[in-house]
């Protein structure tokens, strides 16, 4: 059990991970294996605003604008890497899930996602993802609504 996983146990939240036997780390991989849309995949993507943790969930087929998160931040914006990421959040590139944290970075969850009934996120590992409605998922990460993409 992965420390999502813990997470929604020690908090009853009612989801079931999906986990695939190959890592599922791009928005492609993850809707192959899951037979959906690439715009269905709910992607989680960190970066620094200053020096703050920020997370933006962001549509499969989606560029982020570092610009348009300028703005909504008021700060300066530089995408985390690889080391920063499994350091500061506790998990590995493809398998950053979008809530689940001791304290839930600011978000924003791309609002190109709120067209469908359900999308899918990582759930911890880069060969897990659950699927949750797009209002349950702003409720459950905390996230504001924005145009966020490029």
């Amino acid at each position: 059990m992965n420390n999502f996983q813990k997470y929604l146990a020690e908090n009853n939240i009612q989801i079931e991970p999906v986990t695939f036997p190959a890592f599922t780390k791009t928005a492609l991989q993850a809707a192959q294996s899951l037979n959906c849309s690439v715009a269905q995949i709910a992607k989680t993507i960190a970066f620094w605003a200053a020096d703050r943790p920020l997370l933006v969930i962001a549509s499969g087929t989606n560029r982020i604008s570092l610009p348009k998160l300028k703005i909504l931040t008021g700060q300066e914006i530089k995408i985390m890497n690889a080391k920063e990421v499994q350091k500061t959040l506790l998990y590995v590139i493809g398998g950053v899930p979008p809530f689940g944290y001791l304290s839930q970075p600011l978000t924003y969850l791309d609002q190109d996602l709120s067209i469908f009934d359900q999308v899918y996120a990582a759930a911890g590992t880069p060969n897990s993802v659950f699927p949750i409605a797009p209002s349950t998922l702003i409720e459950l990460s905390q996230a504001h609504p924005a145009d966020v993409k490029e």
